[in-house]
């Protein structure tokens, strides 16, 4: 598996809103120095299936039907920054791709944002 940092689109078995486990893509959002030292990193959902109309708090991915070269993604996802969870490193299946940068400082901010 490639490194996990932050940023990482990792696939792993997450808890949804109503606590039912399914396989599905996660930002990496816990800081690198804390990833390697703990077997839970923070991460927030990513979801295919937004709500009409689009909630402040997701942020579009970069995606190609494809497959997109960075992300990974192959469909138009979002980023849910309210659904943050908690990944445990033998849960994560596989490293998808990397958040480029702007949509990675969009989700930091909000998160930040939240917390103030």
């Amino acid at each position: 598996m490639p490194m996990l940092q932050q940023g990482s689109i990792v696939w792993a078995t997450v808890r949804d809103r109503n606590g039912h486990a399914k396989m599905r893509p996660v930002v990496i959002v816990a800081p690198n120095d804390s990833i390697a030292s703990s077997p839970t990193i923070a991460g927030v959902a990513i979801t295919s299936s937004p709500t009409n109309p689009l909630p402040a708090d997701h942020i579009a991915l970069p995606w190609h039907r494809n497959g997109h070269p960075r992300t990974g993604l192959n469909r138009q996802c979002w980023a849910v920054c309210t659904w943050v969870v908690a990944v445990n490193k033998t849960e994560i299946d596989s490293v998808g791709g990397i958040t480029p940068a702007k949509e990675l400082n969009q989700i930091l901010s909000f998160l930040q944002d939240r917390r103030s």
